[in-house]
């Protein structure tokens, strides 16, 4: 009985550090992400501040709505990958906690 509680603590404790982990996937690859728009945004306040007068031709305007929507889409995007990594994070969490219980009850028994 007792490596039966000593296993399922183990489960438990790698699961929910595994669960944990995939759960902040999304957050770390928003980051890089976050960046790639803040450096955009910061070069098209640097070339309008250099240049205030300037009247931007249709061409400037129109890669700027390009580059603009495609990193609207690559962002809105991701949405599925999201909630791929949001429910295997989940099922890895309820199954360590379902181990935790698990090991708890078996230690209520074996008293």
């Amino acid at each position: 009985m007792t490596w039966m509680i000593l296993y399922a603590d183990l489960i438990g404790g790698i699961l929910g550090i595994a669960g944990s982990v995939v759960l902040a996937t999304p957050l770390v690859s928003e980051i890089g992400e976050r960046r790639q728009w803040e450096a955009f945004l910061d070069f098209l306040q640097r070339y309008s501040a250099q240049r205030p007068d300037h009247v931007k031709t249709p061409e400037e305007i129109a890669a700027e709505r390009e580059i603009r929507d495609h990193f609207l889409t690559s962002r809105l995007g991701g949405y599925r990958r999201y909630r791929r990594t949001t429910m295997t994070g989940l099922a890895l969490l309820l199954a360590a906690f379902a181990f935790m219980t698990l090991a708890t009850g078996l230690r209520v028994v074996s008293e």
